[in-house]
């Protein structure tokens, strides 16, 4: 059939479908839901997780998995905080060290996994007790910070008519446009599908999987690290028990978006589309006003079996036909 292919072929194609049912449903629902105002403000409210499935969807497409992203969100953010407060560094200064520190460490792990031929589920889960030990012996408590460009930037906005959101939302959504280049227009993007696709078939070609690899886990640690910075300017302190959880929702909002577990398929707009669409479903509960926080988690965790499930059927129905 046509249609299973087309869905096979274009697996944001159900995320956009899935998503204009729900808010169908929600703007029939609920007066005002679907406000520019609404848009804003998950914009806003998500650039935080936004940046950090962003850095997870590169890793996926590329065939990897990574586990360590919420906590190398919250040690960075601890050390943009230990930075500022504690030895006066500039905001930039300490979000470009930082993302810097996240890069590396996310290219160590990539040169683990490919060196010792390990599990990246393994290594990035050391990687994830490893960032969460260093966030708590920098800070065992909160810190909080007071800065004035750190407030500055946090209560600035971008005004496009009467439509404005947070600097933060901005950054997300260029760093998304970004991504998308890199991902559909880049001779880097096309390797690394290739290397997500067939890791052996690209090696023939003459490319390097294992370089590829490890630019990629670098790449989702500086994503991550820049969560971590993004955090400290929207919430005004840092944690070393914040973002906790985060890879899976990194991870879970990726492949919403259309991104596949198995490699080679996935989109920049796919997965900011399926951190909206969560976000989305959060600003439902609460307009709802009778369901309590424990709905987001079952929404999402249903959400995503849906998802992985529905694209395995297609599949199956495109290849039968």
């Amino acid at each position: 059939m046509k249609v299973a292919r087309f869905l096979a072929e274009r697996p944001l194609a159900l995320t956009l479908v899935v998503f204009g049912l729900f808010a169908a449903f929600a703007g029939a629902r609920y007066d005002g839901i679907l406000s520019w105002r609404v848009l804003a403000n998950l914009i806003e409210d998500d650039a935080e997780l936004g940046l950090a499935a962003l850095g997870a969807t590169f890793v996926l497409i590329g065939g990897g998995l990574d586990l360590s992203i919420g906590a190398v969100c919250a040690c960075s953010g601890v050390l943009v905080a230990t930075l500022v407060t504690g030895h006066g560094v500039e905001p930039a200064l300490a979000f470009g060290c930082v993302t810097a520190v996240g890069a590396a460490f996310g290219a160590f792990q990539g040169w683990v996994i490919e060196r010792a031929a390990l599990p990246p589920f393994l290594v990035t889960l050391a990687g994830l007790f490893l960032a969460r030990s260093a966030a708590l012996a920098l800070a065992p408590e909160s810190i909080a910070v007071d800065h004035p460009t750190l407030a500055a930037l946090g209560d600035a906005r971008l005004e496009l008519g009467d439509f404005s959101f947070g600097v933060l939302g901005g950054a997300w959504l260029l760093a998304t446009l970004g991504g998308a280049w890199l991902l559909a227009l880049s001779r880097f993007g096309r390797a690394v599908r290739a290397v997500g696709g067939n890791p052996r078939a690209a090696a023939n070609f003459g490319l390097r999987p294992a370089r590829v690899r490890i630019a990629l886990y670098a790449l989702s640690a500086g994503c991550a690290a820049l969560a971590g910075a993004a955090h400290v300017v929207y919430g005004g302190s840092a944690s070393a028990i914040a973002a906790n959880g985060m890879e899976l929702d990194a991870i879970a909002a990726a492949v919403i978006g259309g991104t596949a577990l198995s490699g080679g398929v996935g989109s920049a707009f796919g997965t900011a589309l399926g951190v909206l669409l969560f976000g989305f479903i959060q600003t439902v509960i609460l307009f709802e006003g009778t369901l309590g926080a424990g709905w987001t988690r079952i929404a999402v965790g249903a959400l995503f079996l849906g998802f992985v499930a529905a694209r395995r059927l297609i599949e199956r129905w495109a290849r039968a036909t």
